[in-house]
């Protein structure tokens, strides 16, 4: 059978290939390695993604039962990714490694690239802000070929798998009716209009003096830095805060060794917090570059929950079901659950001895930013979902219209790839919209508002973590007694937060 391995074998395998990969991905992530090399990794295990072995897993999968068939289609699906990353990896090192090595020059001073984002969010000058954000453009423009070029080797390469269409491989890995989601999204936009025009607006049009439409997307990076003052949210407050919260529900970070956190400044670290699941649930790195502010709360405490799910792992699942998700938005359910911690009112009295006015200032104006992210990425996915189905559309065009038309602000049409993130990630996020108002609302009527600081609670919540990567989203939707996809629950959730914060 030329070395055919059998599915436990290449499960095994895949695990060990898992780990090299995280583990390089973070080193040139967080600035420790100029440059990634994914592609040697892929190499030195590129039998798994061979034809003869994927279609060997896929025999065993078509004959197996039960969760046996779940665990064999999570790996195949794995496997035709990796048959993809095979093929794309020296593309992949290239536009990471372009990214992080890229400089603009505004003002005579220089700024690499990944500076810029997080150096627009801290100026108060608006101008400079948007000379920052043409920086950006400069470079995102003169990388746009790359970006391309890596989107046809991915689509040139699930051809060869016999997937014509991109969104057809993702539907099938995800299990999602993008046409159907796509009426959803629309439905959500049309329900969140009029709330976001009243009071979105009417914050744009008091923190900047200008109004909502036709304002430069410059100004959101420092509009989500500075909903509050900094000094609500010290810096030396964010990981005591994170530890006694995860204490009252029955969490001792300082126990869980398995967590490492990576906390330092270095110029060339991706600004955007993440998580890195190396080996779930033994090795978990959470990966944060601290601006200052609210914002390094929420992003911290976002990535706290990835890190908190794949920590509390049950380690007797299979590898599948432990890191081999069907999506993100089961994990970024998660994360939206501990990153609105930092939002609630009662815990922002609760931890960070805010006054009632204070937290009720936090919480409107962070209804306000999720709102508008909401409707942001509402926006980025009709316009990824035509962009899939309809090649010919004009998309930067498309990109930029579609957010001008939604959320009001003027976004570079230059960014319609390097702001589109792989595999339909932007639905991901949506999902865990849904579904996090939903969760949220089975733990306030099961445990109460405070329900972040009991026990039980905090045990109820283990739970749904130690299912692993096993359930999809709606699974976790379904299994607290919500329907999936709730346009009018969401809508409410919404309604709520801005009411109930005095907007």
């Amino acid at each position: 059978m030329n070395n055919i391995k059998t599915a436990d074998e290449v499960s095994a395998a895949l695990e060990r290939a898992q780990y090299e990969m995280s583990t390089e991905r973070r080193l040139a992530r967080v600035g420790l390695k100029q440059r990634q090399e994914l592609a040697p990794i892929i190499e030195r295990y590129s039998d798994l993604y061979r034809p003869e072995q994927i279609e060997a897993v896929n025999a065993e999968r078509g004959a197996a039962q039960g969760e046996r068939q779940e665990e064999l289609r999570r790996l195949y699906f794995a496997l035709l990714d990796g048959y993809v990353d095979a093929r794309a990896a020296p593309i992949y090192d290239e536009v990471v490694t372009s990214f992080a090595t890229a400089t603009a020059t505004v003002d005579g001073t220089s700024y690499p690239f990944h500076a810029l984002a997080p150096t627009i969010s801290s100026t108060d000058d608006a101008a400079l802000r948007e000379r920052l954000l043409d920086g950006m453009v400069q470079v995102v423009t003169t990388l746009n070929p790359l970006l391309s070029r890596q989107q046809e080797v991915i689509e040139t390469a699930l051809r060869e798998i016999g997937f014509d269409r991109y969104i057809d491989f993702v539907a099938a890995a995800k299990r999602v009716d993008y046409a159907a989601f796509a009426a959803t999204i629309s439905r959500t936009l049309e329900a969140t209009q009029s709330l976001y025009r009243r009071y979105v607006g009417a914050w744009i049009q008091a923190e900047l003096g200008r109004p909502l439409d036709g304002t430069s997307s410059a100004h959101t990076y420092w509009l989500r830095r500075n909903q509050v003052p900094d000094t609500l949210f010290p810096a030396e407050k964010m990981q005591p805060a994170l530890r006694r919260s995860l204490l009252d529900m029955g969490i001792d970070l300082d126990r869980q060794t398995q967590i490492h956190i990576d906390a330092e400044d270095r110029p060339t670290k991706n600004p955007r917090a993440c998580v890195f699941g190396a080996r779930v649930p033994g090795e978990v790195h959470l990966i944060i570059k601290p601006t200052g502010g609210k914002g390094d709360y929420e992003a911290f405490f976002h990535e706290a929950g990835h890190a908190e799910h794949f920590a509390c792992t049950d380690p007797s699942l299979p590898f599948a079901f432990r890191a081999l998700q069907s999506s993100m938005a089961q994990l970024e359910l998660f994360s939206y659950l501990m990153q609105n911690l930092v939002n609630d009112p009662l815990w922002l009295q609760t931890y960070l001895d805010l006054s009632p006015e204070q937290a009720a200032l936090v919480s409107y104006r962070s209804a306000l930013n999720d709102l508008f992210m909401l409707r942001r990425y509402c926006a980025k996915y009709l316009y990824e979902y035509e962009f899939f189905t309809q090649p010919a559309v004009n998309a930067p065009e498309l990109y930029a219209g579609n957010l001008r038309r939604q959320v009001g602000f003027v976004y570079p049409a230059a960014f319609w790839q390097y702001d589109r993130d792989p595999a339909f990630y932007s639905a991901d996020y949506l999902r865990a919209w849904f579904g996090h108002a939903q969760v949220l609302a089975a733990l306030q009527e099961r445990f109460g508002s405070r329900w972040w600081a009991d026990a039980e609670a905090g045990a109820y919540v283990r739970g749904l973590w130690q299912q692993g990567v096993r359930p999809d989203i709606e699974d976790v939707v379904q299994q607290v007694g919500a329907k999936p996809w709730d346009v009018e629950a969401l809508l409410g959730y919404y309604e709520q937060r801005i009411t109930r914060a005095g907007g």
